[in-house]
């Protein structure tokens, strides 16, 4: 192979490589807007159901301030139905967290895959944009002992 083709297989190489990871980027544009840690406690179980109160202090990274958009938890099966939803957010500025608390009632089966299984709720974050079509984004959380809320 000559010095020229060889040169020529590195660079078109190089911009393959470099095309590759400016879609990846793309692909992960919406990715982690959401970030939060979640707490669950007054925890019944009654026949099928589990009643419970979720406490999630959640941050949006999204880059924007969105008014109104709300929390909405879903089951983690493979057909995502949803259970229910935290209040509205009036106002949730960028980069700053905001502190919600809401009781749900969840099929017995979906809270033991969230405490023997490793699966973590499916919250999403829902809210509209500027040309009012509603966004549907995850929410990536981890389990967490939250301090006291200051919220009043």
């Amino acid at each position: 192979m000559s010095r020229r083709t060889a040169f020529v297989s590195r660079y078109l190489l190089t911009i393959a490589c470099f095309v590759l990871a400016l879609a990846s980027l793309a692909a992960a544009g919406d990715a982690r807007q959401f970030i939060g840690r979640y707490q669950i406690t007054n925890v019944s179980e009654e026949g099928t159901s589990v009643h419970l109160t979720m406490r999630l202090q959640v941050f949006n990274y999204s880059g924007h301030d969105i008014r109104q958009g709300a929390v909405a938890l879903y089951t983690s099966e493979l057909k995502s139905e949803p259970i229910g939803g935290f209040m509205p957010i009036k106002l949730f500025r960028s980069t700053r967290s905001a502190d919600i608390t809401q009781e749900f009632t969840v099929p017995v089966k979906e809270y033991k895959r969230w405490q023997e299984g490793g699966v973590r709720p499916a919250l999403f974050f829902l809210f509209n944009d500027a040309s009012g079509k509603t966004l549907k984004r995850s929410v990536t959380v981890s389990r967490a002992i939250l301090p006291k809320s200051t919220a009043q």
